[in-house]
């Protein structure tokens, strides 16, 4: 997001990772600039110009820059930031600019808003006001920084919000479809061009002898890049109809209209259309594959005209049925949908948030006057760092459910992760972790990584409780996803590499381990844990909570030992090893315990509750993961998990620990059986992994993506030999497959698999180790070393 790569350059700042001395004393450049706003601009539905002109003598200079809630910043009409990365008050982001113009006059332009409860749940701010805060470095500091250069702003005109459930689509927490009349405030001048002085609401940090800090936004140096924003311009409209009611299921007719070349060469060719008076026009958008995008709208003319712009991930039939996600014909349209009353000889529409799905509807209704439409473009945003990774095979039918698993993760990934894009847009610790696991494996870089990891940090209660959902203005709570946070930086100790960053998690992760002793029995296990205590979306639980969840649970339990598990391996790399030892001993009695009160004899298997009256897939499998079981045991719960068919079974979430159980046991011949879900959503035209098997809700959710990570992890069996990475097991388990090729990344660069499978047992082939990694190939008990380079394997 560049006005020009030569011109403006993003600079990625050390970071950060203890609150340290922040608003007590400047700790960076932009403690010196004051926050400002405009006077009397208060409310939770404000947009704001601000504008800075300025004379460059053509040397080059550095911003830095944020806002509260959001901002878009232009310099000489080019966009060159937006932001700031969603967070808290006390851990507020800022973005870091190199900027080199020609000598003479320039215009830094910015529009800042704050709309409070009509966003999505996951932007929050500061409670008291809006800001807008910019440092400049050198001869340009008194020409821009804010509190220093006298900046001008004007409000602009304030959308209309929605509250019309029937225009949300069924989602919740990705904020109010929007009403603009005119122009759009994102790209509109203010009323009579009318501006006034900025005021200083929060004043520059400055030291107080005694200890006082300054209160509001604490600002750190921004992890993340900038988030993708690039014109796209996908599909085509595939359907249009005139005056028909747009609740109607649409048809073969209106799939044959020669008006539709002319709608698609608006999309593809940005040539005028204009829609007569009095005329009310709907088409169908099909974008081809999914898309976080923001659309803008250019228009001429048409007083009187309402234009809709309606965003679904699906259409359905009269039953609510989604069927082949290709299709529309006898399928209707209901969505997420904006509304735009064009004003005036020319205005634009634009959105403060993006929109998601893989079908939008285009109505046009115009008055007395026509409509000329001059462009309608998308901007496609996600996370920016491109998949690195790859897996081959020669079955065939892998590479679309790739397609779709890669997909799915991007659309959930932007400035943090989503548990899915259409409906929630929300984050919560048992999808983040499977996430984080497949983003480490296609993304180069681990910054999403951690910053997922660090937000779940800020969330914590007093109680040591970790933010069921967060960031949110929609605050649930259970412990059951607390129990995931420590597991998350166990991942994040093997996968990665930042000792440091690792090491700032400790308190939290101290706290978080503290917070369950006040959940203990007199067993020393989880019970009577406050709700909700999500587990999976099994049919025969009650909105997902395992048999006796709220009281005593095997499956809490086995994930507290999973918990104490994590804990100890983080304390003993970068922190406490005796108490490491301490988590570990704990884990052990837990475990004793889960077994004297849960083993069945008669079935072999670990129940769910202490009635034994439920079993389930998910408790075997954990079982078997944390190597609680005795040889014996272990061994009778591995034949039930593969035949006994009353086990309640794992869906597309809980799948992902079914499927490393099965690696460890060397079956990943059912994982590969197991992935015939996701071949199904290839047969459906689907384009991202669904949120659960059947006509579910959501049709792209991150934890559906996890196919990614085991393809790698255990069918190319790419896992790191010991912490952080520094050295790699190859372990394949082929399966029945012929060859496998995989390149999946490390902190030093790929590590490169190619390999043949012999029916006869044998392997032969090449693993390519990045400069300065070494490790081991494991096959069949036999052990080959690797080192850097290309090695060669023959056995």
């Amino acid at each position: 997001m560049k006005a020009n790569a030569a011109d403006v350059v993003r600079v990625m700042l050390p970071e950060r990772y203890e609150m340290g001395a922040t608003n007590l004393v400047s700790v960076q450049d932009i403690d010196e600039a004051s926050w400002i706003w405009m006077k009397d601009s208060v409310g939770d539905n404000v947009f704001l110009r601000f504008e800075k002109e300025f004379e460059s003598d053509g040397k080059a200079f550095r911003i830095h820059v944020s806002a509260d809630e959001r901002y878009v910043l232009e310099l000489d009409g080019m966009r060159i930031s937006m932001g700031p990365d969603r967070s808290i008050e006390e851990r507020w982001t800022y973005k870091t600019y190199d900027i080199k113009v020609s000598s003479g006059k320039h215009v830094f332009s910015v529009v800042c808003w704050r709309i409070g409860d009509h966003a999505p749940l996951a932007q929050i701010g500061w409670h008291k006001t809006g800001g807008f805060i910019l440092k400049a470095s050198g001869d340009y500091d008194a020409k821009l920084t804010t509190g220093k250069a006298t900046w001008k702003v004007a409000r602009l005109p304030n959308p209309g919000w929605s509250h019309d459930n029937a225009r949300l689509g069924g989602s919740f927490g990705v904020g109010q479809p929007i009403e603009i009349s005119g122009d759009s405030p994102l790209c509109g001048v203010p009323p009579d061009n009318k501006f006034a002085e900025a005021v200083v609401v929060r004043r520059a940090v400055k030291p107080s002898p005694y200890g006082g800090m300054l209160g509001g936004w604490r600002l750190f140096p921004s992890s993340l890049p900038d988030q993708l924003y690039e014109s796209v311009r996908p599909g085509s409209f595939r359907a249009l109809r005139w005056n028909v009611d747009v609740k109607a299921a649409w048809s073969n007719e209106d799939a044959n209209v020669d008006d539709l070349a002319s709608w698609n060469a608006l999309l593809k060719d940005g040539k005028g259309l204009i829609v007569p008076e009095n005329s009310d026009v709907s088409l169908l958008w099909d974008l081809d594959n999914y898309y976080c995008a923001y659309p803008e709208i250019d228009a001429q003319g048409g007083k009187g005209s309402t234009v809709e712009l309606g965003w679904a991930e699906a259409l359905k039939d009269d039953k609510g049925v989604k069927g082949n996600r290709d299709e529309f014909v006898g399928k209707i349209f209901s969505g997420f949908t904006d509304v735009w009353r064009p004003e005036g000889a020319r205005s634009s529409f634009a959105l403060p948030w993006f929109r998601p799905g893989r079908w939008v509807m285009l109505r046009v209704k115009t008055g007395e006057e026509p409509l000329t439409l001059t462009r309608l473009e998308l901007f496609e945003t996600h996370y920016p760092s491109p998949v690195v990774s790859s897996f081959k095979s020669d079955d065939e039918s892998l590479a679309p459910v790739q397609e779709i698993c890669e997909r799915g993760m991007y659309m959930c990934s932007h400035d943090m992760g989503f548990d899915c894009p259409y409906y929630e847009q929300q984050m919560y610790p048992g999808d983040t972790r499977i996430q984080l696991l497949v983003q480490g494996i296609i993304f180069p870089d681990d910054n999403l990584i951690r910053r997922d990891i660090d937000l779940f940090d800020f969330s914590r209660r007093n109680d040591g409780r970790v933010g069921f959902n967060f960031p949110t203005r929609g605050t649930q709570e259970g412990w059951t996803y607390t129990l995931i946070w420590p597991l998350m930086l166990a991942d994040y100790a093997m996968w990665h590499g930042n000792a440091e960053w690792l090491k700032a998690k400790l308190p939290g992760l101290r706290h978080v381990m503290g917070g369950f002793s006040a959940l203990q029995n007199g067993d020393g296990l989880l019970a009577n844990m406050p709700p909700w205590n999500f587990m999976d979306w099994v049919p025969e639980w009650k909105v997902g909570v395992a048999p006796d969840g709220d009281k005593l649970s095997s499956i809490n339990n086995l994930f507290y030992v999973y918990a104490l598990k994590s804990a100890a391996l983080v304390e003993s790399l970068v922190g406490n090893e005796m108490m490491g030892a301490a988590y570990l001993d704990q884990a052990g009695k837990v475990a004793e315990k889960i077994i004297d009160l849960f083993w069945d004899e008669k079935r072999g298997l670990v129940a769910d509750d202490l009635a034994k009256t439920c079993f389930s897939e998910h408790a075997q499998s954990l079982s078997l993961l944390l190597d609680i079981l005795p040889p014996e045991k272990s061994e009778r719960v591995k034949k039930g998990l593969l035949e006994d068919n009353d086990l309640a079974r794992c869906t597309v979430y809980f799948s992902h620990y079914l499927f490393e159980a099965y690696a460890k046991f060397g079956r990943t011949d059912i994982i590969l059986k197991r992935f015939d879900l996701w071949r199904d959503y290839v047969k459906l035209d689907m384009k991202t992994p669904l949120e659960a098997p059947g006509n579910a809700r959501s049709d792209c959710h991150a934890w559906g993506s996890h196919p990614l990570y085991h393809m790698h992890a255990n069918i190319a069996g790419v896992k790191p030999g010991s912490p952080f990475f520094k050295t790699v097991i190859v372990a394949p388990q082929p399966a029945g497959l012929k060859s496998i090729e995989s390149e999946t990344p490390h902190g030093l660069g790929l590590i490169k698999t190619n390999l043949s499978f012999c029916s006869d047992g044998g392997v032969s082939g090449s693993v390519t180790l990045p400069e300065g990694l070494a490790g081991e190939f494991r096959w069949r008990g036999r052990v080959v070393a690797l080192n850097s380079g290309m090695n060669k394997i023959s056995i």
